[in-house]
């Protein structure tokens, strides 16, 4: 239906309706959030147009899907308890005070995102923290294998930046990134389920002998490939290897992040890690679960806007162990469960799927 169409049915229906005013009110209500969501659509079409070459997983969708991270993991609960600061969370601050924020080493390689969201946010006149947690939305269905993740739009503008040093670094220790991302509100398999974003990622900042090398072989789809490289045992560095953010890797065309490796052999995270390894639909559902919780903590009265949000493309293609790779070769640190089933028939697949939104 046409958006003509929507409006003149809308309308139609309001002077119906009026002839009862107990259900009136209702609807006009409902209407209203409707007519707030419409004006998503135009941002959908433009961002998908000009900033995600027509609906795909490029490199400025990874980017939109970190930048949501990041801007979302700004809050404290510990800071505002002890009557400082301790940020909004999903605000857009990382947007509004970005000369502060992207100072922060965590936020290095950010800069091109957030000055074109900045742009389109200001074109369409929403706010900075809605255009990014929507941007991450849109990009992340661009993802084969995601999930579509739902989008709620109304979050006021950042009164302040967020407060330095809440974004985890590669560099930590396990207890310390769960402590931080429990302090933000988020659990231990939240935790593990949000790293299915580096299941598309590439490395651009930490290494910059090799940027743009992926973190597992399938960086075009949101898969849980992602946890069983990261299970493998690390044998080459891909680079130079000066960095503390980084480990030795099972591939020297892959790049392995300190913090993952240790998540995926910690005993505190390495059976939730080996429960995804062959569990696409529970990725999925713990991965929404967790940016329903980071987009939106800290934030009343927001519309529910997630029509506007494309369906997520499928992905069926189960994890397989890497050329010359097995068992053998398996970091195994679950005490309490095997570690699955993988078969060993690597086939690499080039993926282009039309884009398309349900009306």
């Amino acid at each position: 239906m046409r958006e003509s169409s929507k409006l003149q049915y809308t309308t139609l229906i309001i002077c119906v309706i009026r002839l009862c005013s107990t259900f009136c009110s209702a609807f006009v209500i409902s209407n209203s959030l409707n007519a707030t969501c419409l004006s998503w659509f135009g941002v959908l079409d433009d961002i998908q147009t000009n900033m995600f070459g027509g609906g795909t997983c490029n490199d400025l969708a990874r980017a939109a899907i970190r930048l949501t991270f990041h801007d979302g993991i700004g809050r404290s609960m510990a800071l505002s308890n002890s009557g400082e600061f301790g940020g909004e969370g999903a605000d857009g601050s990382i947007i509004t005070f970005s000369r502060t924020e992207l100072s922060y080493p965590a936020n290095k390689g950010l800069e091109l995102i957030v000055d074109a969201l900045g742009h389109f946010a200001d074109a369409h006149g929403v706010s900075y923290g809605d255009i990014i947690q929507f941007a991450g939305a849109v990009a992340t269905s661009n993802c084969p294998g995601a999930p579509r993740l739902p989008f709620h739009a109304g979050r006021p503008n950042a009164i302040a930046p967020s407060p330095p040093d809440l974004v985890p670094s590669p560099s930590d220790s396990v207890e310390m990134i769960l402590a931080r991302m429990s302090d933000a509100g988020l659990t231990t398999e939240d935790t593990i389920a949000l790293l299915a974003a580096h299941s598309v990622g590439k490395q651009r900042t930490l290494d910059l002998n090799i940027t743009g090398m992926p973190f597992d072989t399938t960086p075009d789809a949101f898969d849980t490939q992602f946890y069983l490289d990261t299970s493998l045992r690390g044998t080459v560095m891909p680079g130079p290897g000066r960095s503390d953010f980084e480990v030795k890797s099972p591939s020297k065309d892959e790049f392995r992040i300190a913090s993952d490796a240790a998540f995926a052999r910690h005993p505190l995270t390495a059976c939730v890690w080996q429960s995804f390894v062959v569990n696409q639909s529970r990725l999925q559902g713990s991965f929404s679960q967790a940016m329903i919780k980071l987009a939106n903590a800290g934030h009343s009265n927001l519309i529910d806007c997630s029509i506007a949000i494309p369906p997520s493309r499928s992905w069926s293609r189960l994890p397989v162990y890497p050329p010359g790779k097995s068992r053998s070769d398996i970091d195994h640190s679950c005490s309490t469960t095997a570690f699955p089933d993988i078969p060993s028939d690597w086939v690499p697949v080039a993926h282009h799927i039309p884009f398309s939104r349900l009306m």
